[in-house]
């Protein structure tokens, strides 16, 4: 009877390890969906991002950065409502606030993967817009180009 006991407590237990196994690779190998990726960088604020109109401003001499960003920042719920150039180029990335909502502009920023001590508040009511991004040279360190 023993024996019988031993057998059946090995066949469970192998049993086991091979769902535990096939769960692991799954979730290793399955790529995360863009919610679940903004979930991760941005936390709690994820619903938050849905809607945060922005400009992206390309300040480097690399064309199609703020096109490649715009794709990114769709993919997680902004509104980009503008991209464009700018005159001079900038050593760093930064996030100007547009309207004084520093929540919107720190969501952007931590999507993006600027530090909030890069956060500039510039108010402008012409614009229609939340915040605006101005990439500089920076850019390969930021999460749309990694």
């Amino acid at each position: 009877m023993n024996k019988v006991l031993v057998k059946i407590f090995i066949v469970v237990l192998c049993i086991i390890v091979g769902l535990l196994t096939v769960s692991l690779a799954t979730r290793f190998f399955k790529s995360a969906t863009p919610e679940e990726k903004l979930s991760e960088i941005a936390g709690e604020e994820v619903h938050a991002a849905n809607g945060i109109q922005i400009a992206i401003l390309n300040s480097t001499n690399i064309s199609g950065i703020a096109d490649k960003a715009r794709f990114y920042m769709r993919k997680y719920g902004f509104d980009v409502v503008e991209i464009d150039n700018t005159d001079a180029t900038r050593p760093r990335s930064v996030i100007i606030d547009r309207i004084g909502d520093l929540k919107a502009a720190k969501i952007t920023a931590k999507v993006f993967g600027i530090a909030d001590s890069l956060i500039i508040t510039e108010k402008d009511s012409s614009l229609s817009l939340q915040a605006t991004v101005i990439l500089g040279n920076d850019y390969k360190t930021l999460n749309p180009f990694k």
